[in-house]
C-alpha cells in the first residue's frame, strides 16, 4: 500500500501538477489542528467529526508511510527522470 500511495503521488505531482516535490511524508504526517481545515469540509456529509480525535487517528493509521525503501524515497522526489521505474513499478502492481 505504502508504494502504491508513493507512485499516485509521483503521478499527481509529476503529471497532474498537483501539489509539489519533493514529497516528504512529514509533511503529511504533520499534526494539524481544527484551524487547518475548511469549515464543513470533513462532516458535511457524514456525521460531526471530533476533529482532534480524528487527525490524531488518520495520522497514527498512516504512520506506516515514514518507512519508505530507497526505490520509494527516490520516486518521493517526483522526477520526471525516474518516469520508467515508475511506469515499471506500475506494471509489477498490476500483474
Amino acid at each position: 500500500m505504502r508504494r502504491l500511495w508513493v507512485l499516485k503521488v509521483w503521478g499527481d505531482v509529476v503529471d497532474d501538477r498537483r501539489g509539489t516535490r519533493p514529497l516528504r511524508v512529514e509533511d503529511v504526517l504533520a499534526a494539524r489542528s481544527e484551524h487547518d481545515f475548511q469549515p464543513d469540509s470533513i462532516g458535511v456529509l457524514t456525521r460531526p467529526v471530533a476533529m482532534a480525535a480524528w487527525e490524531a487517528r488518520v495520522r497514527k493509521r498512516f504512520a506506516f508511510l515514514t518507512d519508505l525503501d530507497a526505490d520509494e524515497q527516490r520516486w518521493a522526489a517526483c522526477d520526471e527522470r525516474h518516469r520508467r521505474e515508475v511506469e515499471n513499478a506500475l506494471a509489477v502492481l498490476r500483474s
